[in-house]
């Protein structure tokens, strides 16, 4: 296979992340709400860790501690997501 085919399905893989991505975003902002109606806050220490422990065992050995970052990645930007939509920053 040449670079170009592998570039290019990578340029794929990486539209179907951002469209995972966007959506997993709309979710948090959805859970923000229910979090607000409940009266519960946004960080959930026990829940991110059991996903770090789900993201690391769902990929070979060889990429878990890299899993691992990237879900802190994402669950920091869902938090600070969540933290908008409460402070009224976002609707």
């Amino acid at each position: 296979m040449e670079l170009t085919d592998l570039r290019r399905e990578m340029d794929a893989i990486d539209r179907e992340l951002l469209a995972l991505f966007a959506r997993r975003m709309a979710l948090s902002g959805e859970i923000a709400g229910l979090k607000k109606a409940a009266a519960l806050p946004v960080f959930d220490p026990a829940r991110e860790e059991e996903k770090l422990r789900q993201a690391a065992r769902s990929v070979p050995a060889a990429f878990s501690e890299d899993a691992r970052a990237l879900y802190r990645l994402l669950m920091a930007e869902s938090r600070a997501y969540q933290e908008k939509i409460l402070s009224g920053e976002v609707d």
